[in-house]
Order: structure tokens, then C-alpha cells, then sequence
């Protein structure tokens, strides 16, 4: 981390929080035919 720099380990880390944030709300094609053809 100190090689990098603490400014830089901190955009990273922040950007890291957010792609996880967009992958967690994103629900792929395969989900929705995988579990809400299961539903109906």
C-alpha cells in the first residue's frame, strides 16, 4: 500500500465498494429465466 500511495489506495478501494454496489443490484438474463420461470 505504501508503494502506491495512500491517495491512491483509497480511490481504489472506494471504486472497488462501487463496482461491487453495480454488480449487486445488476440481475443478469440467466437470473430472471433461472428463477422467475420457476416462480410462475
Amino acid at each position: 500500500m505504501e508503494a502506491l500511495g495512500t491517495d491512491f489506495m483509497k480511490t481504489y478501494i472506494n471504486r472497488k465498494k462501487e463496482e461491487w454496489a453495480e454488480y449487486h443490484d445488476f440481475i443478469s438474463s440467466w437470473e430472471i429465466e433461472k428463477y422467475l420461470k420457476e416462480v410462475n
